[in-house]
């Protein structure tokens, strides 16, 4: 009878020993699993104070290990993200529910922030009684870089969406007045007027055709930025274009008395297919630069042959002044948007290709 007891427990003692291996070994598992999951891990007591955190954890916070041990759970946390991680311990500790993705900011020793997400569950000692705390710990960084560069180009491509709308909108109230004008002028020119009075109106025609091709022209940004932007192929002479384009430009250069005028080389055919509209609106802008920087002299407009093909011609276009020139300095400033590096064009060219009709 006692040897039976004896034998039963010994038997009892060893499956207990049995028990307590496995235990350890699982638990030692556990250690080193936690201990080098890239993933941080760590343990507070009920006060916040680390007692245990792994290698990871002193990856994302940027301390060693001799340093965080002294350290608490505030202490990493950014001055804006304490009220919010505190009230989330507090509702672990009173529900002993796990708070899952916790946003925080959190305060690297050097100073750095990194964003960073928590999920938070509750420890308790073999009484069932709450011990502390066992946190996990992603850095989500990148992420949060990631979804606000995608909200930025969400946004810009809603204003980009919006812009179209509103140019589209004020292009179309614009022309509308525009186009009556133009009407009641060509109405006027079929009428008996003196020489000087069609010279006008033909001045005030032409530049109302000028500005509604740049009120047609500003659709033309956002086919610009969709890729779509394509030249016209329209019949056009070089001669009857430039004498238009310059008479535009005359009153301006004869209120600075300047002499205003244009070349074009023999060589170079009156007969062409292109997109006038266009070129109208580089020239313009390049002698009405001219005009503004040139207090005596003239301003000319240049137009020369480049090379010339069966089907198409290449035209130089020169606008040259006695302006103040432009110093060598800020030459090459000049050709970057929206900067006129402070000075006239002093000798600025365009060169679009032209075919022949």
């Amino acid at each position: 009878m006692f040897a039976i007891f004896g034998s039963h427990a010994q038997y009892t003692i060893n499956q207990r020993k049995t028990a307590e291996a496995a235990l350890r070994e699982s638990e030692e598992r556990f250690r080193l699993i936690i201990e080098n999951s890239p993933v941080g891990y760590f343990e507070l007591d009920l006060k916040g104070k680390f007692v245990f955190f792994n290698e990871a954890t002193c990856g994302i916070l940027g301390y060693a290990a001799h340093e965080l041990g002294s350290k608490g759970q505030s202490d990493m946390a950014e001055a804006s993200s304490r009220s919010r991680l505190g009230e989330s311990f507090e509702r672990v500790l009173a529900s002993g529910e796990t708070a899952k993705s916790v946003d925080w900011v959190a305060v690297r020793r050097d100073g750095a922030k990194r964003f960073v997400e928590s999920s938070i569950s509750l420890l308790k000692d073999r009484k069932g009684r709450p011990s502390g705390f066992s946190v996990f710990l992603r850095d989500i960084t990148e992420r949060k870089r990631s979804e606000a560069l995608m909200r930025a180009k969400l946004a810009a491509e809603a204003a980009s969406r919006t812009k179209g709308e509103f140019l589209a909108s004020m292009s179309h109230e614009i022309r509308t007045p525009l186009n009556a004008i133009i009407g009641l002028v060509e109405l006027q020119l079929g009428t008996d007027l003196t020489p000087e009075q069609r010279e006008d109106l033909d001045v005030v025609k032409s530049s109302a055709y000028a500005l509604l091709s740049i009120i047609n022209n500003v659709l033309d940004f956002s086919k610009i930025e969709a890729g779509k932007l394509e030249l016209e192929k329209t019949h056009f002479s070089l001669e009857t274009f430039l004498d238009e384009s310059i008479r535009i430009m005359a009153m301006k250069a004869h209120l600075k008395g300047l002499e205003l005028a244009y070349r074009i080389d023999p060589e170079v055919p009156d007969r062409l297919v292109g997109d006038p509209n266009r070129l109208r609106q580089v020239v313009l802008n390049l002698v009405d630069n001219a005009i503004k920087f040139t207090e005596r002299g003239e301003v000319i407009v240049h137009v020369s042959l480049r090379a010339q093909a069966p089907a198409e011609i290449r035209l130089q276009f020169t606008v040259t002044d006695t302006g103040i020139g432009v110093p060598p300095d800020k030459q090459q400033r000049i050709f970057k948007p929206y900067d006129q590096g402070g000075a006239a064009w002093h000798d600025a060219t365009a060169a679009p290709g032209w075919g022949l009709p």
